[in-house]
């Protein structure tokens, strides 16, 4: 699916802004980017673009459910796509951001068995050493 079909899928107004955002995730999907790091590419194919509409853009397509906003303790906070359920991992060394398939069952049950809930959404964010810099073989 297109950029275009998914915005307008989720029923938002096409513009070049968004469209340029979402699509940069979609051909670079497992990519997180900081909203400077993306504004810079998005800049390559629109020079006029500013800082504030990238994080205009941005703000929408997460208030879609398209995209994620992951907080880096760094600062540098990481934006994502967020079209299928995924957990993270990231590296306390590295800083490497890895996507991680999710384990979970979308309903709850008490123990005796009863459904008690449906759930929506976990965010899952573990954070340690990667296997390359625990030089793990």
């Amino acid at each position: 699916m297109t950029a275009e079909g998914i915005l307008r899928e989720r029923g938002l107004r096409v513009t070049p802004q968004r469209r340029a955002v979402l699509q940069y995730f979609l051909f670079n999907e497992g990519d997180h980017q900081t909203a400077d790091g993306l504004w810079n590419h998005i800049q390559q194919a629109f020079p006029e673009i500013a800082r504030g509409t990238v994080y205009k853009a941005l703000h929408d397509l997460i208030d879609a459910r398209l995209l994620e906003h992951i907080p880096a303790e760094s600062g540098g906070d990481l934006y994502g796509l967020r079209l299928t359920p995924h957990h993270h991992f990231i590296c306390d060394q590295c800083g490497h951001l890895y996507d991680l398939s999710p384990s979970y069952q979308p309903l709850l049950e008490a123990p005796n068995g009863d459904p008690i809930a449906v759930v929506r959404e976990i965010d899952v964010l573990l954070r340690g050493v990667c296997r390359s810099c625990a030089q793990i073989h």
